[in-house]
């Protein structure tokens, strides 16, 4: 799970941090940190939940969450004072509250929410052109390392995100994705036919198949279709 935090209270940053860390570093992959909204906006970051202040200089939370960009994010609000609790939940579609005072307890009804409705793992995040947009999983047709990016191809659209190949191998191994190639990750869902060199997609697409990554993706296409 990656978690933005946006705070101008650099030891509320730290404390909230903390807590992620010691108490669910086993789920947390990453934490990007923020004591500024500017900062925020102008970073090009990917995201799966973002705790953001109310009470902030400029710009409170509550405004900054009904940035165009936020269209449809996971947005948890924080706050030292319980009244403005009241106040976001009547303007804004937030996913939860936590207060200063009561971290820890309220941070864990937050990540018991979290972990029920499985966000994070079976969507992948990307930011395009200040728009944050989440592809599900089961949508993803196979993906291409190029360079330093990856190319997310869809049967709608095509995304490239700065990505390590082999972190998404990872990523995606308990969702159907197998490596095909060295250069390629296929979802196994969308396998129309494997040959020597290629494999043919549910889309018409083809994708190379190295020889040495024959027989496991064979045996994984196989198993997952009870053959």
């Amino acid at each position: 799970m990656k978690i933005a935090i946006v705070d101008d209270d650099k030891n509320s940053i730290r404390n909230l941090s903390n807590v992620l860390i010691d108490s669910y570093g086993e789920i947390v992959e990453s934490i990007d940190e923020f004591n500024s909204p500017g900062l925020f906006l102008s970073s090009d970051l990917a995201f799966d939940v973002l705790f953001l202040d109310i009470e902030m200089p400029r710009i409170s939370g509550i405004e900054l969450s009904k940035n165009h960009i936020l269209e449809g994010a996971n947005i948890v609000f924080v706050t030292s004072k319980e009244s403005l609790v009241f106040e976001a939940y009547n303007t804004t579609n937030a996913l939860g509250f936590i207060r200063k005072d009561n971290l820890q307890k309220d941070l864990a009804v937050i990540m018991d929410k979290l972990n029920d409705s499985s966000m994070g793992n079976n969507v992948m995040v990307i930011k395009k052109e200040k728009n944050i947009i989440k592809i599900p999983y089961k949508d993803i047709l196979f993906i291409e390392n190029q360079s330093n990016d990856i190319i997310i191809h869809t049967n709608h659209n095509n995304y490239t995100k700065r990505y390590k190949i082999s972190d998404v191998e990872r990523e995606l191994a308990d969702f159907n994705f197998i490596r095909c190639h060295i250069g390629f990750i296929v979802n196994l869902n969308h396998i129309d036919y494997i040959g020597e060199k290629d494999i043919t997609l549910s889309n018409g697409e083809m994708i190379p198949l190295s020889r040495k990554r024959i027989k496991l993706v064979k045996e994984k296409f196989l198993r997952l279709n009870g053959a």
